[in-house]
């Protein structure tokens, strides 16, 4: 937003939302979006920084949190990842997929056996490892791939793959 001059996102966020206001003093409405109202919550945060030419990694590592690196993150972000890949990753490790099991626990109805062998509730470990479909697929994949196949949990795979 600060320095977003031929920015087609920014000339969008300055016409349609906040039109053509003063983006300091710009009060969001109950139709601002989550995203946007995050950005306009740092505003007095960035504001330190518009008169400064630091570049806007030296601003981004300034600003955001810092925590230590999860042990599993070079499975997930290295040099020609795929993000919609790396998503799905990121989201089984964190046992946030939309399972069965967490579909039911938001309160949405949905049936609670898996689909492929109707005996198990359908959770992210079934889903990878205790399937017996799912079981036969992963060791066809694991053979083509010349690698063998051993039945291991899921935690023991991300374990497996982290310290490999």
């Amino acid at each position: 937003m600060l320095a977003g001059d031929g920015s087609l996102w920014v000339a969008w966020l300055n016409r349609y939302v906040i039109k053509d206001q003063n983006f300091w003093k710009f009060v969001p409405n109950s139709s601002t979006s989550w995203s946007t109202r995050k950005i306009l919550k740092i505003r007095t945060d960035a504001l330190q920084f518009s008169s400064d030419s630091n570049a806007i990694k030296d601003i981004w590592d300034d600003i955001r949190p810092k925590s230590q690196k999860v042990p599993w993150h070079n499975l997930l972000w290295f040099p020609l990842h795929i993000p919609k890949h790396c998503l799905i990753v990121w989201m089984t490790i964190q046992d946030r997929l939309p399972t069965r099991d967490r579909l039911q626990n938001m309160g949405i109805n949905a049936a609670a056996l898996c689909v492929n062998c109707s005996n198990y509730p359908k959770t992210r470990n079934h889903l990878f490892t205790d399937c017996s479909l799912e079981d036969r697929l992963w060791n066809i994949i694991l053979n083509v791939n010349g690698m063998n196949a051993s039945h291991l949990t899921w935690n023991d795979m991300v374990y497996r793959a982290i310290t490999s």
